[in-house]
């Protein structure tokens, strides 16, 4: 998704993404299990241009890291 973003931006559109899954998120969509979460400061899972101040823990649960990629799906 970042790489996607980026050629974007640099004016490149000639480009495909794939994903297994029929939406966007990674392992972020598809690992949902009670307490799934990042192992590392929320702030690392945002794109340095996309910037997430918002987080509501310092580790993220899936939700919130899913909702973020996705948000940035849709912005981009």
């Amino acid at each position: 998704l970042g790489m996607a973003i980026r050629l974007r931006q640099e004016g490149e559109d000639d480009f495909l993404i794939f994903e297994k899954d029929a939406g966007v998120g990674g392992t972020w969509r598809v690992n949902n299990y009670p307490g799934c979460a990042c192992d590392v400061q929320s702030h690392v899972y945002s794109f340095s241009f996309e910037a997430n101040p918002e987080w509501t823990r310092m580790f993220a649960r899936q939700q919130e890291i899913r909702a973020y990629l996705e948000k940035c799906w849709e912005k981009y």
